[in-house]
């Protein structure tokens, strides 16, 4: 069979459109789509959605494909998805009525393969007889040949085993990141036994340390009109390794501790501060931290009581006993929202605001 296929290189690089490429195929009738793709994510799917409603038949093959993915696609009734461990390739089939649109390349069905990523690709398109095509339907077919149909409780399973090995690679960069903080403070390894203490005692030598290195950074911070924590906060981003992801980590990590501090509240910190919410106060800021971290720990069923317990019985006393929460404003605050100012989005600034004798701290993040 001889090839007159129209063959073109397309590159977001030159920020030609895949998805209007496919969607030239809305026009024909019966579309078929078969489509290789080493992933494949709802937000990708999303964007072909045409083509899929369009198709009288639709075949997948993935490597790796989330749960919302899938349940998206079969829910459809013209459906039939496959997984294969070793696929990695990235093929995408349309035909119809003689007349087929190919696309092979480094493009995986999601968003960022889609629209996002620098990706090459190349497109075939021309008549059934094409020698291309019949190529490139036989890769497709020993592909579907290969790979075993997708079930629930499959994909559930590889689901469950991959979420577990992003918390475990999430813990170690967080404990990487606590060592660091701890050496950084000049609290040395006695203290990190301390900061994660049951005793009130151990967690007040913590808080303690913590805010005699506030207060020894103070003089520099106060000439660059900073406040102690802010003035930190750029220094340690500087020069410790993925201190920038430490909210996101704490995210996956929710049981681990940061300097005395539960990661699920360093994520409560980070999550409000990537919605741009602001506060007047340190103490403001630290209630409502408190009050998210609880939140949190009703939907995450592997919080400890003990954590769950800290967090509730902080809030009842910030809230409900005003010499307690005059010494969290006091002393105790700096120290305290040190590891969560740390755990903020890089679009959250800290301010200090004097009143009096006391040093508020004015927390604002952009949206």
């Amino acid at each position: 069979m001889s090839s007159n296929a129209n063959v073109r290189i397309e590159s977001t690089l030159n920020d030609v459109g895949l998805i209007k490429l496919m969607h030239r195929a809305l026009g024909l009738s019966s579309i078929n789509l078969d489509v290789a793709s080493a992933y494949v994510r709802f937000n990708g799917l999303g964007l072909i959605e045409g083509l899929v409603k369009r198709a009288s038949k639709v075949r997948l093959v993935a490597n790796d494909i989330t749960p919302k993915a899938y349940y998206y696609l079969v829910n459809r009734g013209n459906v039939e998805v496959r997984v294969n461990e070793m696929l990695h390739a990235k093929l995408y089939l349309i035909y119809s009525s003689g007349q087929y649109l190919a696309i092979v390349g480094s493009s995986n069905l999601t968003m960022r393969g889609l629209k996002t990523n620098i990706e090459v690709n190349v497109t075939l398109s021309g008549s059934v007889n094409d020698s291309y095509y019949s190529e490139l339907s036989e890769i497709f077919r020993k592909i579907w040949d290969s790979s075993k149909p997708l079930n629930p409780n499959y994909l559930k399973q590889r689901y469950i085993i991959a979420r577990m090995a992003l918390k475990e690679y999430a813990g170690t960069l967080v404990k990487v990141i606590n060592r660091e903080l701890m050496r950084e403070l000049g609290l040395g390894a006695d203290k990190l036994g301390k900061c994660i203490s049951n005793s009130i005692n151990d967690r007040a030598s913590c808080i303690i340390g913590i805010y005699n290195r506030l207060r020894n950074v103070a003089k520099e911070a106060r000439s660059k009109g900073m406040v102690e924590e802010e003035f930190l906060r750029e220094h340690i981003m500087e020069g410790l390794s993925r201190i920038n992801e430490l909210g996101r980590l704490c995210g996956e990590a929710m049981d681990s501790t940061v300097i005395g501090t539960p990661c699920l509240m360093l994520y409560a910190a980070y999550e409000l501060g990537k919605q741009g919410k602001g506060y007047g106060s340190g103490v403001e800021f630290y209630i409502d931290v408190l009050k998210r971290a609880l939140e949190l720990a009703e939907k995450n069923k592997n919080i400890d009581e003990r954590t769950r317990r800290y967090i509730n019985d902080e809030l009842n006393m910030v809230e409900n006993n005003k010499e307690y929460r005059e010494q969290v404003v006091e002393l105790k605050i700096g120290a305290v929202l040190l590891p969560l100012i740390l755990a903020l989005p890089k679009n959250c600034r800290v301010k200090g605001v004097v009143r009096g004798k006391v040093m508020l701290r004015r927390i604002t993040c952009s949206s």
